[in-house]
């Protein structure tokens, strides 16, 4: 069961995590006033999606470098 739902935990994980650290942020302000918390969360939620779908296009863009191998008949393995 774990091992089906990997990909939902590992997701609960994270996102557990960012919200946990925010929560921490607002209760113990450990740095001095720099960037408002405004303006660096909607970068770090953007940073967080581009991860997300820079992530799920590797295992696409091996499937496709071996099917493109596949088709041009290329050898990598003895």
């Amino acid at each position: 069961m774990l091992r089906q739902n990997m990909e939902v935990l590992t997701y609960l994980v994270f996102f557990g995590l960012i919200a946990g650290l925010g929560f921490l942020e607002i209760i113990a302000e450990l740095r001095e006033k720099g960037a408002n918390r405004l303006k660096r969360w909607p970068t770090n939620w953007g940073l967080t999606a581009l991860n997300i779908v820079v992530l799920s296009v590797i295992p696409l863009s091996a499937l496709a470098a071996a099917d493109l191998a596949s088709h041009l008949n290329l050898k990598f393995a003895a």
